[in-house]
């Protein structure tokens, strides 16, 4: 059997009009429901291509007869016609194409290194194993791709260059999609990498699971000064990136303003504050200056709606207070959007995560400065209880759960005043509590 469009149902809405129709007049006969042409009821089809190809029953996505006589008719294509444009000749009137589009010359060679790294996987036999080499746009499938993101995989190839490249992939079969060297894009079926959740959030979780606690130092601050040196140079692109040398930081409001960038991480890191309080800092209306110089900032944070007092050091305060204002906005720090969890997650959280993974530190996270934070003054023999009203936590269990195993003063003196019982206990100096008499 032919090719033949169909309808499978109706809605009620249209049987109504319909029947409405025969009623009135305005139809002769009840229509042939299977074939009816004037409703918006999706077209379906089943039967045979002119070229022998079995097409099992499914949905056109077609509402109008013109949109399910076009569809046919691309189902009914001879695909052997499709065989006429390998991959170099389609990657070659592909690039064409987008500098026709004026693309930029960093655009045009992450196109062609992309296409280059296909090309180069499906015509390898020792990469494509017992699945053979491949030379027309139209053989590559699904499976192929998959194959080609395990060698990505092997490579180490940073997750973010991960989807890029899937990406710029993409764009390439749409192309040969349009000029009909292939019926559909393969990339449309393949599942894209996707990263995965921290056990809690940066913007407005604070401590949500059993390994919040990560300081970037344990003791000392070396990888907090490794991050102070190139945190700069990095988002200027001073700093090469093993493999993606073409690629460039993230651009955007805060990180075209590297020192402003940068004096967000060492508030976070010197005062504790979290990353939506950082954020929305406000020098000018909520922050006093003493007689040594010091900034005392009072603000009430988002996520507890409690206030919270913090100390800035004179450099800081000094540092902060020359810095320009993002966009028209009264911050340091935030363009003054609506939506500033997003503005956290692209122009913060992505930064930094890139940014670790360019100079190899693990982990770089908001949070962890915060962290840093806390754990510093623990060191620096700051009592919790005190620690407890820095961080602005609601109560002392919070603070004594996340960073009381952190207390190595504390961890000490348990241990010496555990000691002292054994020992009086030993010379029989330890009183002990006579018997509770039975009534």
């Amino acid at each position: 059997m032919p090719l033949k469009a169909y309808k499978r149902r109706h809605s009620t809405e249209c049987l109504n009009e319909i029947a409405r129709r025969v009623h009135a007049g305005e139809l002769a006969e009840y229509p042939d429901l299977e074939h009816y042409r004037h409703c918006k009821c999706t077209w379906w089809v089943r039967g045979t291509t002119d070229f022998g190809k079995l097409i099992p029953r499914q949905s056109l996505k077609a509402y109008t007869w013109e949109a399910a006589s076009a569809a046919i008719r691309k189902l009914n294509q001879d695909e052997s016609a499709a065989k006429k444009a390998t991959l170099m000749e389609a990657k070659t009137q592909w690039l064409a194409e987008v500098r026709l589009n004026k693309r930029t010359e960093a655009t045009l060679a992450l196109y062609e290194g992309v296409a280059d790294k296909l090309i180069d996987f499906v015509t390898d036999p020792k990469k494509m194993g017992n699945n053979g080499k491949l030379k027309y746009a139209h053989e590559v499938t699904p499976i192929h791709i998959n194959l080609l993101r395990a060698e990505w995989e092997k490579d180490a190839v940073a997750l973010s260059s991960h989807r890029n490249q899937l990406t710029n992939l993409s764009t390439f079969f749409k192309f040969c999609v349009r000029m009909d060297y292939v019926k559909t894009n393969p990339l449309d079926k393949v599942q894209r990498p996707r990263a995965i959740k921290p056990k809690h959030d940066d913007i407005d979780e604070d401590e949500a699971s059993e390994n919040a606690t990560m300081p970037y130092d344990e003791e000392g601050d070396a990888v907090w000064q490794k991050i102070r040196a190139l945190l700069i140079p990095y988002l200027r692109n001073e700093i090469a990136r093993p493999g993606q040398e073409r690629r460039r930081a993230r651009r955007g409001e805060l990180t075209s303003n590297p020192e402003n960038f940068l004096a967000l991480v060492e508030l976070m890191y010197e005062t504790g504050l979290r990353i939506s309080d950082a954020l929305h800092f406000d020098p000018d209306k909520k922050m006093r200056i003493n007689a040594q110089g010091q900034g005392i900032y009072t603000t009430r944070q988002i996520k507890t709606r409690n206030f919270v007092t913090v100390m800035l050091e004179p450099w800081l305060v000094e540092k902060i207070q020359a810095l320009p204002r993002l966009g028209n906005s009264r911050f340091v720090f935030f363009d003054g959007r609506k939506n500033w969890k997003r503005f956290i997650t692209n122009n913060v959280a992505n930064v930094l995560r890139e940014f670790g993974d360019t100079v190899g530190i693990e982990e770089v996270r908001c949070h962890r400065f915060r962290d840093s934070f806390a754990i510093n003054q623990l060191n620096m023999g700051v009592p919790i209880t005190l620690l407890k009203d820095l961080l602005g936590h609601k109560n002392l269990a919070m603070t004594e759960r996340y960073y009381a195993p952190w207390v190595k003063s504390r961890g000490d003196s348990t241990v010496e005043q555990a000691d002292r019982i054994r020992q009086a206990h030993r010379s029989g100096k330890l009183v002990t509590m006579p018997e509770r008499r039975q009534a």
